[in-house]
């Protein structure tokens, strides 16, 4: 009978460590798993950080270009009203006023074509031991838009299409009915 005993108290110890051994390594992994999740945060953040400062020396370079007054200008009727409407692609900008529409082509100015983005890279996991990169994209024709906006006043909103490639600015409604 003590034998009995015995065996049994051997088997519930051994099932007990083992059991205990099991949720040790599982928590382990579940904190490995979480610090890999957070590289992958700091990561994303890095990159959307980077990506911004980019942007914001874009938009900065663009609103004190003088080809950026040019451009305005030659899209904008020769009054003090603004376009209704400016649409910026990589190859022009045009403005739409009254329903005339001039365009700024970049081609027949000689001014090289908006790239069409800028990558900022960064890696996450979405499962474990899967790496997956990913990027956050900064295009021109959004950083010329959002230097034009800064130049007429915040009265335009900005609508991206085509997946950033074309933009466009409508002035916001004053009216309502």
């Amino acid at each position: 009978m003590e034998v009995l005993i015995g065996i049994v108290g051997v088997a519930v110890l051994f099932f007990l460590l083992s059991a205990l051994w099991d949720s040790t390594k599982k928590a382990e992994k579940e904190q490995q798993w979480q610090a890999v999740q957070m590289q992958d945060r700091k990561r994303k953040q890095q990159a959307e950080e980077e990506a911004e400062r980019y942007r914001t020396s874009l938009v900065k370079r663009y609103k004190n270009s003088p080809l950026t007054r040019e451009i305005l200008k030659t899209i904008c009727d020769g009054t003090e009203r603004n376009p209704e409407e400016i649409v910026i692609d990589k190859s022009g900008a045009s403005g739409r006023t009254d329903g005339m529409v001039r365009s700024y082509d970049f081609l027949a100015h000689r001014v090289p074509e908006l790239t069409d983005s800028k990558a900022f890279s960064y890696e996450y996991h979405p499962i474990q031991n899967l790496g997956v990169t990913d990027c956050v994209f900064v295009r021109q024709q959004a950083a010329l838009a959002e230097a034009i906006r800064e130049i007429l006043g915040e009265d335009y909103s900005i609508e991206h299409k085509d997946d950033g490639r074309t933009v466009t600015m409508r002035l916001k409604p004053t009216k309502h009915f």
